[in-house]
């Protein structure tokens, strides 16, 4: 099983807006369709900014691979790019567009992504992980020991501020982190990252993870750049 990382939001910066991607990319989204098995995850990065005045981009985008495609959006996925504000009105995150081509046969692994529950410990007034259920009257574990749902909002949780176990703060993650995250969630016997538009820092995670990364640049046109 191999996954696809495709950095729409560099490609949309280098041709000045989405409407632009849109009107010279004909044919795109159903060549990935093509090349992915059931199995397969395609995670689609992009930017939340209003380049051109076409509104929210990532809802346009995903309407636009529907109705191109029998692709299904499985989930999207929100990543911050920055914490505070200056006073300008911006899109500050990323979506992460989660594509699948089979949505019974496709694998993530959802165990590879796990984070430290955020009150472990503190939520029942101690290190408890098993105890009675107030409304099942049976014995019920607490917390996954491998840790929690990322949930869709991936954040870094900082929890050594303070002598507690609680959460303390969150911040952006790194976007690195982002991508290794799905790499690590799409990735089972196969090792492929199919790559389309991504820089040397997503190469650098692949090799990091151990994976072959195969870049489809030269596979897949997009003209009147």
């Amino acid at each position: 099983m191999s996954t696809y990382i495709i950095d729409l939001s560099r490609k949309i910066d280098s041709l000045g807006g989405l409407s632009t991607f849109e009107s010279s990319s004909q044919g795109v989204w159903e060549h990935l369709e093509q090349l992915m098995e059931s199995s397969s995850t395609l995670w689609v990065f992009v930017a939340n900014r209003d380049t051109d005045a076409t509104g929210a981009t990532a809802m346009q985008v995903a309407q636009h691979v529907q109705q191109q495609t029998e692709l299904i959006l499985r989930d999207i996925i929100t990543v911050h790019t920055e914490t505070g504000h200056d006073g300008v009105l911006r899109g500050i995150c990323e979506e992460v567009l989660l594509f699948v081509k089979d949505s019974r046969a496709y694998r993530f692994n959802k165990d590879r992504i796990r984070v430290a529950p955020v009150y472990k410990g503190e939520e029942w007034n101690g290190n408890r992980s098993e105890g009675k259920s107030a409304y099942r009257g049976g014995q019920t574990k607490r917390y996954n020991p491998d840790g929690k749902d990322p949930g869709n909002v991936w954040l870094d949780e900082i929890r050594e501020e303070t002598e507690s176990a609680v959460l303390d703060r969150t911040e952006p993650i790194p976007r690195t982190e982002a991508l290794r995250r799905c790499i690590r969630a799409g990735l089972h016997d196969n090792k492929q990252v199919h790559t389309l538009w991504t820089d040397s820092a997503a190469s650098d995670v692949i090799s990091s993870e151990e994976a072959e990364e195969v870049s489809l640049d030269g596979a897949v046109e997009v003209k009147n750049e």
